[in-house]
């Protein structure tokens, strides 16, 4: 985990914070989802031990699609929209429905359901929205203030 955060390239003052962040959200995931989930995780990070930074985010592509997949295995409709949204406007990345949710889940599980639902809303919005457009600055606002 901590050379997936040296690649961030986050500085020394950042750093810190977002190591316990990611120690919260990995405790989390396995509250979620369970030890396989967080096993998913340690793996996908291991994989950024052993790859140059430049090169990690393609090399570890089908570590982060595993990880996604273990822990989520079926997106709710709000995410299972955004992601057709996505795929109907462009090329969406890989496991969207999925990636979605763990934000939702995780969202709450971390801050309480305020923050999930601030979430849920935002990517409803966006499933709503028609190609090249936007318009889900409030949601993502209320994101900023529920998930703190």
């Amino acid at each position: 985990m901590e050379k997936f955060i040296a690649c961030l390239e986050l500085g020394e003052e950042a750093y810190r914070p977002f190591l316990a962040d990611c120690e919260e959200q990995t405790a989390a995931l396995g509250t979620l989802y369970g030890e396989e989930c967080v096993g998913a995780l340690e793996t996908y990070y291991a994989c950024f031990s052993e790859a140059a930074c430049e090169e990690e985010w393609e090399q570890c592509a089908s570590e982060n699609t595993t990880f996604v997949q273990v822990c989520v295995t079926s997106p709710g409709e709000t995410c299972s929209a955004y992601e057709a949204k996505e795929a109907e406007c462009s090329e969406p990345e890989p496991e969207l429905a999925r990636t979605c949710q763990m934000s939702i889940d995780l969202g709450g599980e971390l801050h309480g359901e305020e923050c999930a639902a601030a979430y849920d809303s935002y990517f409803a919005c966006e499933a709503s929205l028609e190609c090249d457009s936007s318009g889900c600055d409030a949601e993502a606002e209320a994101i900023s203030v529920s998930c703190v």
